[in-house]
């Protein structure tokens, strides 16, 4: 495939280029970095829109569940004066009847979107440097960028996943990844626990998304896969660390 042949490659063909052939793929992608990123962009909203409709009301269940239980064990709850207490408890109750208001669907579908593309844009930055660090004089940020757009697809796809699966189920794949190694089988205490929270993320479509950013940041700077192996999982680590910091506060915060 020819440089003007990349150029003007339809949009379905990089679809499905992306599983086939990743590295023409990322280098057809690399050809026209300022327009393709709309094509994530709006799978990305349709994913987000999707999976918010579809859990609303369960993650609303579930926030209740999470809320009750810092209540019930957390130690400085505990100090917390009977009234208070009762109070508290009866308005995570109203809030698990009530379910998901409409100013809380537009601000978890905002956050959902506004979150991934920030997440794309430092990715994008910190994969362009290193690329200059690793050599690749020629790196630039708009072709990074479009790299760590386009790898976030196979994570899209597990959001309609999830979406469909409460769906069906009228419930939530609460344990994904590699969790289940330390769940307890209540969500509640689990979702305070940070180990588990970091293999919880450790899905099929992650490992997923992290090929394709391997095989895209190789494909656009010439530099070997296992080079941009180790920074790639190395970044995602740091990440992922950084993510669970507020809860580890908050573990802090409620004496749990």
């Amino acid at each position: 495939m020819s440089a003007d042949d990349r150029s003007h490659v339809a949009v379905p063909i990089l679809l499905i280029g992306l599983v086939d052939r990743p590295t023409q793929t990322f280098q057809a992608i690399a050809a026209k970095p300022r327009r393709l990123w709309l094509v994530p962009l709006t799978l990305l909203v349709l994913a987000v829109l999707f999976h918010t409709w579809a859990t609303a009301d369960l993650q609303t269940q579930l926030q209740a569940d999470i809320s009750q239980y810092w209540i019930e064990h957390g130690r400085f709850a505990e100090q917390m004066p009977p009234e208070a207490r009762e109070e508290a408890l009866a308005a995570i109750e109203r809030q698990r009847q009530e379910g998901a208001s409409s100013g809380l669907l537009t601000l978890s579908l905002a956050a959902g979107i506004v979150g991934t593309m920030l997440g794309w844009v430092v990715w994008g930055a910190v994969l362009h440097y290193v690329a200059k660090l690793m050599g690749h004089e020629g790196s630039r940020f708009d072709v990074m960028f479009n790299v760590a757009a386009w790898a976030w697809i196979p994570l899209g796809i597990g959001l309609v996943v999830r979406g469909g699966f409460a769906l069906v189920t009228g419930t939530l794949p609460v344990n994904e990844g590699l969790s289940f190694l330390v769940a307890t089988g209540t969500y509640a205490r689990d979702a305070l626990n940070p180990l588990f929270q970091l293999l919880n993320a450790l899905t099929l479509w992650q490992l997923a998304s992290w090929w394709l950013l391997i095989t895209g940041t190789a494909a656009v700077s010439g530099i070997p896969r296992r080079r941009w192996a180790g920074v790639v999982l190395g970044i995602w680590l740091l990440f992922a660390l950084l993510k669970l910091v507020p809860l580890m506060v908050q573990r802090t915060l409620m004496g749990i």
